[in-house]
This record gives structure tokens, C-alpha cells and sequence, in this order.
């Protein structure tokens, strides 16, 4: 099919306002201010919590963590974590999907939560959860034409995940930002080789830098030096793609820069929502747990990318559930707990914790003092969050697994949550980084979009829909999102078109997808 107009969506993960904003008035950013002066800016909302894997999945599905069926890079069994990417949450079906079906052609390239390359109508590029080199592009030729043009292809910048405070000892700023632009050229030579010798109607880029460099550095000079260099690769896009285009530029969540670290779990013990056991053999085993419970999913794609081809499918079942912290808390005497590093909070409840201790009809009581407990600390040290409940914020069949409280941090925050035990204070000044927030950057440009307007927040969930609505091709009725009407100037077509929805079955999802879906599904089965 042919398209009179193509649609560009650019992704930065971890791209924040804040840092933009700076270098615009200092002039830096040319081609982001050109493109602020002639489309529509406003706030993306990041899920929450404001983790990539769940956020671009809710950018490029219109459904919510509830939904999906996975809130982090981990996920909660009973007392486990379940690494994302380990195909235990049912595959979904994408924007590109949509678009394939109804006749456009596509590329895909480098989308973080994509973990392997499958069908589609027109070329994909997994991202850096890819643990299979196999299974890195579709078709599979492509891997071979990507080593012509930029020699050993990089899903990403191996070891900075899990490692950000020992790799800031152990490199010297200037190489780690240089390897990170390093791999980053080689994601943007690919990018523009694949728009300028693919057909397509509809695109999807992802650039990585800025969030790899601000997990791990508070430097501005670094953080600044990243933001210049893409923009320079946007400027080199733009131009491939000339006039005739719409552009979406947008990322996954923004960013805070953190001021110090909150021990979640400490809080909760001193408050007497949880009690961990002592003793020396414990405290030991609590500081590897520690370690593992906010680094395994993070190092595992690294790890398993160093394995044989053969052992990956037997190592990837290994590792797709990781139990910990089973000694570090005392269950019997336990009412609530965190896990990850988003703040996430689980009720101990007796109905799904294997030695859960809260009843059903206590629990509406305890999350309510928890969250007031919770939102009365942080008001009183001058720090900027709100405190969510699972019925605020997800909706679907997958809500029972979710956090039952989620504090959601934004750009204003400035600490850093860590689930760690053994902490003689909630809170510690040492801290390198930052983390991500819940507000990202949306930009929109395009023939028939507003100029120079902000239209306030936007959601993850809107992208899906807005996109489908530009292309007349019907949106799924079970999206969250909303068509973005104010983008568009109000003699559009977009403007005034009224929008299409329809009941979509399994039937978009490639062959593979099925059987992960089977296979998630009777993995669920047996842990019942």
C-alpha cells in the first residue's frame, strides 16, 4: 500500500526536558529547537513505574502494565523475581503489527523490549534485550548486510547495566561516554541505512544514549556532550527523510538526578511493616541477595549473549525465575515488602504469599496507613513524590500481580530507591546517577500539526491510537490511549476524521509470539 504521507517515530530512551531545555538556551540543540518551532511539544507520561521495558510496550501496544502483564525489567512470582525478557509475559501485539496487516511496509529498528526479530511486513531490528544473535533481524539476511555497513553490530554497551558504581571506578569518563557514542554511531549508521534503502510507511528508531550515560554519571559535561551528538544524528535523519514526513520524538520516561538513595525496606522495618532476621550467616547472604535482587536483571542479556548458540533456550528456562530474599525477611512477621528498584510495595497477603499473613479484609485498612505513612515521610523531608495504589493506576487481567502501592518519582525528586537491608538510616548521600522519572519529552511534527504549541501531558497510551488515526487503520477497542486531536490544525482531515475501532484476535501475532504465549501460559499453570 502506499501512503501519501510517512510517519517517523524516534525514540530516546531516557531523554529529559530538563537537560533540553539547558542546552537549547545555550544554543547546543539546533535541530531539536528547529523541530520545537515548527510541530508541538508536551510531557509524555511514562507508566508507572517508569521502567523502560513496560513503557515502550505501552507506547507501541496502547495498553497498560495490567494488561501486558509485566511492571519492570523483573516480575513477581510469589517470593521471586522473573527477568522481563525471559518470555514470561504474553506477547502482545504492536503498532507495526497493525500497520502490516493493513498492507504498509515498516522497519523497526533497536525497540527496547523487543528481544527477538519475528515477521513483519517490511524489516526489524531487535534491541538490547535480544539474547539470541540468531534471532537479531528479520529477515535474517539482514545481519549479514549490517556487518557490511558497520562491521560487528552492538545491541548495546555490554556491562554498564548491574555494574553502574564499580564501571564509574574502574573507567575514566571519557572512555565510557566514548564507547557508549561508540555503539550509538553504529545504531545510527544502521538506522539511516535501513530508511534510505527500505521502502516504508511507517518507522520506528530508538536511540539509547542518554539514559546508559545518566544511570551512571551526574557529570553534565558528559550528560551534555551525549544530548549534542543526537542531536547531531536527528539533524542526519531529518535530512534522509525530507519534508513529507511525520515526526514523533519522544522517550520512555525522563530522568531525576539523584540527590541521595532511599532504603525502601529500612523504612518499612523501622515503620513495622517488616521485619528482617539477623545474624551473621544471614547478613551475609543478604548482601549477595542484595546485589543479585537489583543487578540479575540487568546483567542476564550480557551474561546469556556469551553463550553458545545451543545452550541459550536451556539457560534462558534456568534463569527466567530467580528466587531470592526468602532469609532475608521474616515472613510470619511481615505485612508488606519491596522489591525492584522503583518503589514497588507488595501486601504479605495470606491469600497469595505462600506465608503471606494479612487477611483479604484487612488489606484495604493497611494499604490506605501505608500510603498516608508513606506520603506524611516524605512531605516532612521535603521530597517530591506521590504514593499510587494499584487501582489508580492499572487496570486488567494481569492487576493481581501488580505492586499494591508504587511510589512514582518525577523530575523533581532527587532520590534514588534501593531495596538493600543491613542500612543503619533510610537514607544514604552516596549516590552516582540517576533515575528515572515519570515525565519523558514528546515532540510532533508534520504537515498538518499546530506550531509552536504545547499541548501538556501526554500519554504512553496515546501514540498507538494517534499513529492508527493518521493512517486510517482501525484501533484496537482494548487501547488505553486516546487519539491526540489537539496536535492537529482543525481544517485537518486528522482533526475532523472520526476515528476507527475494532475487537482484534491473536491472529496479527507471528508464529513464534503464539507459542510464547503457549508457553507463558503453561509456565503460569505449573505454578499454580
Amino acid at each position: 500500500m502506499t501512503f501519501s504521507m510517512r510517519v517517523l517515530l524516534i525514540g530516546v530512551d531516557g531523554a529529559a526536558w530538563q537537560v533540553i531545555e539547558k542546552l537549547i538556551e545555550r544554543g547546543e540543540l539546533p535541530t531539536i529547537s528547529r523541530l520545537l518551532q515548527e510541530g508541538c511539544k508536551g510531557i509524555l507520561r511514562s507508566t508507572i513505574p517508569p521502567s523502560s521495558v513496560p513503557a515502550w510496550n505501552a507506547i507501541t501496544t496502547g495498553l497498560n502494565p495490567g494488561k501486558l502483564g509485566i511492571l519492570n525489567k523483573i516480575h513477581r512470582g510469589t517470593y521471586e523475581y522473573v527477568s522481563a525478557w525471559n518470555s514470561i509475559y504474553e506477547p502482545q501485539i504492536h503498532i507495526w503489527d497493525y500497520l502490516g496487516k493493513a498492507g504498509y511496509k515498516v522497519i523497526i529498528a533497536n525497540p527496547p523490549h523487543i528481544p527477538y526479530a519475528y515477521r513483519v511486513n517490511g524489516v526489524m531490528l531487535a534491541g538490547f534485550t535480544c539474547i539470541d544473535m540468531e534471532k537479531l533481524t528479520y529477515p535474517s539476511s539482514l545481519k549479514e548486510e549490517l556487518q557490511q555497513v558497520v562491521g560487528d553490530y552492538e545491541v548495546d554497551v555490554s556491562n554498564i547495566f548491574g555494574v553502574e558504581s564499580k564501571l564509574r571506578r574502574i573507567l575514566k569518563s571519557k572512555k565510557m561516554v566514548n564507547k557508549v557514542l561508540e555503539v550509538e554511531n553504529k545504531h545510527h549508521l544502521t538506522f539511516r541505512h535501513l530508511l534510505k534503502k527500505y521502502a516504508w510507511d511507517f518507522a520506528f528508531i530508538v536511540y539509547v544514549s542518554p539514559d546508559r550515560i545518566q544511570h551512571i554519571s551526574n557529570n553534565l559535561k558528559e550528560i551534555y556532550k551525549i544530548y549534542i551528538d543526537l542531536d547531531e544524528k536527528l539533524a542526519d535523519i531529518l535530512e534522509i527523510i525530507g519534508n513529507d514526513t511525520y515526526i514523533f520524538l519522544i522517550s520512555d520516561h525522563g530522568f531525576t538526578f539523584n540527590a541521595k538513595t532511599f532504603y525502601i525496606n529500612k523504612w518499612l522495618e523501622d515503620n513495622k511493616y517488616l521485619r528482617s532476621r539477623r545474624g551473621i550467616k544471614t547478613a551475609a547472604g543478604d548482601r549477595l541477595r542484595n546485589v543479585l535482587s537489583i543487578y540479575i536483571p540487568w546483567i542476564t542479556p550480557n551474561v546469556i549473549r556469551l553463550l553458545p548458540n545451543k545452550f541459550l533456550r536451556k539457560f534462558e528456562r534456568k534463569l527466567s525465575v530467580v528466587e531470592l530474599g526468602k532469609e532475608t525477611i521474616d515472613w510470619d512477621n511481615t505485612l508488606a515488602f519491596s522489591y525492584g528498584i522503583f518503589g514497588e510495595i507488595w501486601i504479605n497477603l495470606k491469600s497469595e504469599r505462600p506465608r503471606g499473613i494479612v487477611a483479604r479484609e484487612e488489606y484495604d485498612l493497611l494499604v490506605k496507613k501505608l500510603h498516608n505513612d508513606l506520603k506524611k515521610f516524605f512531605d516532612s523531608e521535603g521530597i517530591n513524590v506521590d504514593i499510587a495504589k494499584k487501582d489508580e493506576v492499572w487496570k486488567g487481567r494481569f492487576v493481581h500481580g501488580c505492586a499494591d502501592l508504587v511510589i512514582v518519582i518525577n523530575s523533581k525528586s532527587g532520590i534514588k530507591i534501593d531495596p538493600s537491608f543491613r542500612r543503619k538510616s533510610c537514607f544514604s548521600s552516596r549516590v552516582e546517577g540517576g533515575t528515572h522519572s515519570i515525565d519523558g519529552i514528546f515532540i510532533a511534527v508534520g504537515p498538518e500539526i499546530m506550531k509552536s504549541k504545547h499541548v501538556g501531558i501526554i500519554s504512553a497510551y496515546d501514540l498507538l491510537p494517534t499513529i492508527l488515526h493518521i493512517f486510517q487503520v482501525a484501533i484496537p477497542r482494548n487501547c488505553d490511549g486516546r487519539i491526540i486531536k489537539e496536535l492537529f490544525v482543525k481544517e485537518s482531515k486528522y482533526y475532523r476524521r472520526e476515528p476507527i475501532y475494532k475487537d482484534y484476535d491473536n491472529s496479527l501475532l507471528s508464529l513464534e509470539s503464539k507459542l510464547r504465549s503457549i508457553r507463558f501460559k503453561y509456565r503460569k499453570l505449573m505454578r499454580r
